[in-house]
């Protein structure tokens, strides 16, 4: 990668930041602080998508709306909403 006059010094920072980084979790995993596993997981892609706060339109847990609910459904959400009043 070619780089112009005075742009030395960004791969230069980077290289020694990564470095720091990586000597500050060697450190963690020699006095227990950090596992393994924590490298593992950091060294993972992130994930593409944003988390949702409901399940999609499509999604099976998802109530149907203007289907009415079964017995059974009326049973269990009444049981729901009675530990919701205890608590």
């Amino acid at each position: 990668m070619a780089m112009g006059p005075g742009e030395w010094w960004r791969s230069a920072v980077r290289r020694a930041a990564a470095g720091c980084v990586r000597a500050l979790a060697d450190l963690g995993v020699m006095f227990g602080v950090v596992t393994e596993n924590h490298l593992a997981a950091g060294r993972e892609p992130q994930p593409a998508g944003v988390p949702l706060d409901e399940p999609p339109a499509d999604h099976p847990e998802r109530l149907p709306r203007g289907v009415p609910l079964s017995a059974r459904e009326r049973e269990l959400w009444a049981q729901l909403d009675g530990i919701d009043k205890r608590a």
